[in-house]
């Protein structure tokens, strides 16, 4: 008897967006990884003395301190996707990704001690390690 059984219409509409969610979560793990591992290979990743997240990354023909979850480093990670890729990651992407890269930096990274600029509101590093 259960052969027999037909789907309904709407049944049938949930089953497809069903897969289409799964597409998408497939899309977004898929480049969330990509993401990860083009900030590994890009950036020195460690914390601060309060256990911050930061990464030290090249722009623009120089070394920058940027502070991981910042707006600068989300556009960072945005444009190191588009330029390997030519893609463009959306919000669930970049968060999964910045999830790993926050982890990666406070556990497996190196403590340094940041001071600020009375000059300038960005970070500064000192460049010897805390140990």
């Amino acid at each position: 008897m259960k052969d027999n059984i037909v789907p309904t219409q709407g049944q049938e509409i949930a089953n497809e967006q069903k897969v289409d969610k799964a597409q998408v979560n497939d899309k977004t793990d898929s480049q969330a990884s990509k993401l990860v591992k083009l900030v590994g290979e890009k950036a020195k990743l460690f914390h601060d003395q309060h256990k911050n997240p930061h990464a030290h990354v090249d722009v623009e023909g120089h070394r920058k301190v940027m502070r991981c979850g910042s707006y600068a480093f989300r556009r960072y990670m945005v444009r190191l996707l588009y330029g390997e890729e030519g893609t463009i990651p959306n919000r669930d992407t970049i968060s999964a990704a910045l999830n790993l890269i926050e982890a990666r930096a406070v556990i497996d990274g190196d403590e340094r001690e940041l001071f600020q600029s009375r000059s300038s509101p960005e970070w500064l590093l000192l460049v010897r390690s805390c140990r």
